[in-house]
Order: structure tokens, then sequence, then C-alpha cells
């Protein structure tokens, strides 16, 4: 509403209603001050004159009731490669990010550039992302002394922030610099990553298991001044902990506050800043625990998880993903909110579609056959219950993830054996190929689930979900896939016994890998086949020397009755 009515949005949305609930003005981050005066005026206005404000509140939702549905191109998957492309190229140039004040960290095109990046790795891409991840990890925008980010920065250098911090940030950036860490082989990220998941877990954890939403910015009427340094604190700091950090200053006031300049200051160093700001009371946190940022946070683990191999990560998302089912669900309907020992008020389609990625990439990295009943429930219920709306009309990401995007990704993901999910899945294409063609420069992860470009792990489910395949590097000379099958499913060998079965395939930067590497294979005669076939089934362990950057597999899975299509994945070394 706010685009079609301003022709640009942002957050916090403020909107002034009448009483029948229709809006009669509506704007984007507005300051206490200026709302006041405007609902001053709204008053009177009402008092005096109340039909002149209930005709713009109708000429409002009739602007947005005849918003064309119909995009102004035909869809092509062609279209979306340039127009990712042509986003790629207007990126602040200095700066990255998207250009100008003020700036937001922008994870969905993050994600999508990564995703990108793996599809084609360019050097080009490659050094946009590690100019806009450094950016982000060495400026101001994020929290240097205690761990995590704030919102966003409102100048154009990502250095003077708004201080709020949202939990939100934190997962989509924990994953976001999880991802980054593994495919650029930077492990500077992975110290990102896990040093933001550590400050959820320190400040934000509650006694119930769930993760508080937010932490203001305000702290006794000033802003950022948690955060700040003054004067009479600089005096108390050695000069050596001090020039371990670089300093900017809070607009025209004697406040500074540290960031990196050159390299990364010892844990020491921030160990003492730490110390100073411990003394002090925390700023207000708000205390909801929201299902579907509590859903991207348990996601944020699992990928840490993936990323670097340490089990904690795995145990906080299950952790988490039990809390919402003890606090979050009742009488088998999910609840939007926990506050004060009570849930309340119904889910909406981002709280079912964010639960349900938590469980599918759960199973993936477990392959436990509950997470996978449980993601396949949720996606169920949004179609009976109708949360995906047939005709989508926005599909642009905003701060988050484009619930829209995310539930055709795993409707599609899901509509194998599953005739509901599979008229849902093409129905929800449709719709999100033409609310992708209205916004397209904004659509990131639209972009991202319409060109399936969402496989960026060192593990994954295929065949239908009947098979895991998985990267374990077991020393800088050797590493090894392995390959779990279901009973009942196999995948053909290095070697097939029929032409037009597809051979299991290792290669490296596009050279096959020496067949020597290949286990032995069966000889199994199934259902569709009326001579025995070359097989690998149950577990397949490939092993090999990762001389190069990256891997790709390709495997065509056959159950006892029929082949499915091939299938290929790829994995950084």
């Amino acid at each position: 509403m706010i685009t079609t009515v301003k022709g640009s949005a942002g957050w916090p949305i403020t909107a002034v209603l009448t009483p029948g609930g229709k809006p009669i003005w509506i704007d984007a981050y507005v300051p206490k001050t200026q709302l006041l005066t405007i609902a001053e005026r709204f008053a009177v206005i009402w008092q005096q004159k109340p039909q002149r404000l209930l005709q713009v509140a109708e000429n409002i939702s009739k602007q947005v009731a005849t918003l064309s549905l119909q995009p102004e191109s035909k869809w092509s998957s062609a279209i979306v490669r340039d127009n990712v492309e042509e986003i790629l190229t207007e990126l602040d140039q200095q700066e990255r990010g998207l250009v100008g004040a003020p700036k937001f960290p922008s994870e969905a095109l993050l994600l999508l550039m990564l995703e990108s990046y793996l599809e084609t790795p360019t050097p080009a891409l490659r050094q946009q992302l590690t100019l806009w991840l450094g950016r982000l990890s060495s400026r101001g925008i994020r929290d240097h002394v205690h761990g995590n980010f704030h919102r966003y920065a409102t100048d154009a250098i990502w250095q003077v922030p708004h201080y709020e911090k949202m939990l939100y940030n934190q997962a989509l950036l924990i994953k976001v610099f999880a991802k980054a860490g593994y495919l650029l082989n930077q492990p500077e990220y992975f110290a990102v990553a896990q040093d933001t998941a550590a400050f959820v877990d320190n400040v934000l954890k509650s006694q119930s298991g769930g993760y508080y939403s937010a932490i203001d910015a305000d702290y006794f009427s000033q802003e950022g001044g948690y955060y700040l340094f003054e004067k009479p604190q600089f005096d108390k700091i050695d000069t050596d902990i001090i020039r371990q950090f670089a300093w900017y200053q809070y607009k025209a006031e004697a406040l500074h506050a540290p960031y990196i300049a050159k390299q990364e200051p010892s844990q020491h160093a921030r160990d003492i800043l730490k110390t100073i700001k411990n003394q002090l009371p925390m700023p207000h946190i708000d205390k909801k625990v929201l299902l579907s940022w509590n859903a991207l946070l348990a996601d944020a683990f699992v990928e840490l998880y993936s990323a670097t191999g340490k089990t904690n990560y795995l145990v906080n998302a299950q952790s988490l993903v039990s809390m919402i089912e003890t606090k979050l669900i009742e009488n088998g309907r999910l609840k939007r909110a926990y506050y004060l020992g009570e849930a309340g008020s119904d889910a909406l389609l981002e709280d079912y579609v964010c639960l349900a990625q938590a469980y599918h990439n759960l199973y993936t990295v477990t392959f436990d056959d509950i997470r996978q009943v449980k993601a396949r429930k949720l996606l169920r219920d949004i179609v009976y219950n109708k949360m995906n709306s047939d005709v989508i009309r926005n599909t642009s990401d905003g701060e988050l993830i484009s619930p829209e995007a995310l539930f055709y990704h795993l409707a599609k993901t899901y509509s194998f054996a599953d005739s509901t999910l599979s008229r849902a899945s093409r129905a929800s294409k449709k719709s999100l190929q033409n609310a992708y063609l209205r916004a397209p420069m904004t659509s990131y992860s639209s972009a991202g689930v319409l060109l399936n470009r969402w496989q960026t792990g060192k593990q994954h489910v295929f065949a239908q979900g009947n098979g895991h395949i998985k990267l374990v590097r077991e020393s800088a000379n050797q590493a090894k896939i392995v390959i779990s099958l279901k009973a009942g499913w196999h995948i053909n060998s290095h070697s097939p016994n029929q032409k037009s079965l597809i051979a299991t395939a290792l290669l490296i930067d596009g050279q096959q890998i020496n067949t020597d590497n290949y286990p032995q294979p069966i000889e199994r005669k199934l259902g569709f086949s009326d001579k025995p076939l070359s097989l690998f089934e149950e577990n397949v362990e490939i092993s090999f020397k990762p001389n190069g950057q990256w891997l790709e597999v390709k495997l065509q899975a056959c159950s006892d009755n029929v082949c499915l299509l091939p299938e290929a994945f790829k994995f950084k070394l």
C-alpha cells in the first residue's frame, strides 16, 4: 500500500486510519514529534470536516484496489537474469549496497548474490561481495564491542547507524556470513557469524528458550547513548586499547564509537570496552518472542552448523524449534507471538513458511524424517487455510524474505507425491512470476527461487527427499562425498548398463575424477527394467583429492518402480 500511495517504501510504517479502518495517511519512519503534529492536525480536521477525511480514505482505497495486477512484460527466465545483472551494476560502486542513505544490509540481495556466485563464480561478483561484506563487518553498522549488528546505517558509508537492534537482522546476517565464509573461503566471515550468534545467545535469549525481538535505540533520551563513549569514559581506557580501534564521531556531539580501520582488534581490547558498557543498565529490550523471527534464527543456526561443522549450533536450532513447538503451537495451530507467559494472535503466512523452512533445513542436515513430515504439514496447512493468496500483489523483500517466494520454493520442494502441494506450487509459480515482473528490482528472493538458485550449502536432499548428499573435508588433501539413500531407492553407478540412464559423476573444475575412486556397484533388476542395472544404494562414500575450486556431483535416482530426472549439486572445495 505504501508503495502505491507514496511511490516508495520503508520501515517502520505508520498509518492514520478512520474508525472504520481505512487509511487516510501513511508514511515510513516518522519521528515522534512529527507524528504528534500530524495526529493533532488530523484530529482537528476530523472534528470539523470528517467527510473530507472519509473521501481521502475512499480515494486511497480505490487507488490500491485498482492497482493493475498485470505485468508490463511477459515472463521469461532470461528477463530475471538480465534484471539481476542490472541490479548488480547499479550498486554503490564505492561502498556497495544500494546507492544512497539510509543503507540497510539488504540480506535478501546478499543471499541472491551468493547464490549467483555459486552458479557463476566470477572475480567481479566475488569482489562485489567481499567489499560489501567488508563494509558491514568493519564499519559502524556493526557493534564491535558486543558483536552484532544495528538495524541500518543513517549515512551512505555504513558508518553512523540507527542504533536499534532487531532479531531478524541478526538471524539473516548470521546466515549471510556463514554462507559467505563457505562459498568465498573467508574464515573471518565465520568469526562474524559466530560473534553475532554469541550475542543473541547472551543478550536476547529468554528463560522460555525463545529470543526477544528487539533492543531500543533510545537510551535515556539519547539516540545510541548506550553504545557511544564520552570523554570521561575515554580517560579510563589505556591508549593502547584505544589505538586498536578507529573511532567515528556521532553527529556534532562529543560522542564516539569504535569501528575497524585496518585489522581486527584483539579480544582483550573488545573485552575492556565491553566491561565499561556492562557497568551500565541495558537499553530497553522488546521481550516479545515472535515466531517468524525465531524460526529465521533457527534456520541461521542450521546454516552456521552446516558451514562450520560445530554441533552446538545444531543443538541451538533443535532447542529453538522445540521451544516454538511448546510455546507457540496451541491445538495444532501456530501463534504469532509469546509474551509474558502467553501465546497470542493467530500466525500468518510468514510464520508458517519460516518455520517450515527451519524444519526443512533441519531435515537437510539430519535426514530425520520427522522434520520432513512437519514441514510438509505446515505447507499443507497454508493451503487448507488459504493463507497463500491466489493473486500475489507484492514480492519485494523489504528487510526480510518474501514469504510468498519462500512458500513457492518449499511447496515445489515438497510437491512430489503430494497433489495438494503440487497444485499449490504450480499456481504459486504463475502468480509469483507475474508479481515479480511488477517489481523486478526489489524482489530478490523471488528471483532466486524462480531461477532455482537456492542450493548453496555443504548438504542437500535429493530424489524427492529420499536421498541425502554431503561434502566431508577429511584433511587438506582428502575429501569425500557421502550419499545416503532410503530403503527402496538407488542411484545409477558411474558406469550404468543402459545408455539412457545418467551416470553418477564427480567433476572437479569440470574434470571427472578417476573412476578408481568410485566404490564397487551392485547389479540389481528393478521393476521397470528387464535387465539388471548397475547401481549404488544405501550408504555410498566416494573419496577424492580436493585439488581444485569447485566440485559438481551429477546423479540420477531410481526407486524400484521408476527413475527420476537427473540432478546436479555444486560444492565449494
